[in-house]
């Protein structure tokens, strides 16, 4: 069985599953060295990528040196999470939304 090593992806990727199906996947990408990930709009810590042909899979990026890295890594998961959820909608992305949602999972989480 496969195990993901830091505790708070995993129980982040649970939550989400749980409380924030989809009819579609995503893939994670940690990408261990990094504390920073190039996005079409700058540098931050974590994109979503959506597939441009149909032989591509929605994929999300974070970065797995990040500082305050149990928060970050929560927080940025979630917001990258709530940008898949509007492309499996056909919402527009919502910088706005994502981090509202990320915070709104940070709480739930916490209080768990």
């Amino acid at each position: 069985m496969l195990k993901i090593s830091n505790a708070e992806i995993d129980k982040t990727i649970k939550f989400l599953n749980d409380n924030y199906p989809t009819n579609k996947d995503v893939f994670l990408h940690i990408c261990e060295g990094y504390d920073t990930i190039e996005t079409p709009d700058g540098i931050g810590f974590g994109v979503f990528v959506k597939p441009e042909t149909k032989d591509e899979v929605p994929s999300i990026f974070i970065a797995g040196d990040m500082p305050n890295d149990d928060f970050q890594i929560v927080e940025t998961l979630s917001h990258e999470y709530c940008h898949f959820m509007q492309y499996c909608n056909g919402k527009e992305f919502s910088e706005e939304e994502a981090e509202n949602f990320a915070k709104e999972v940070i709480d739930k989480l916490c209080r768990k």
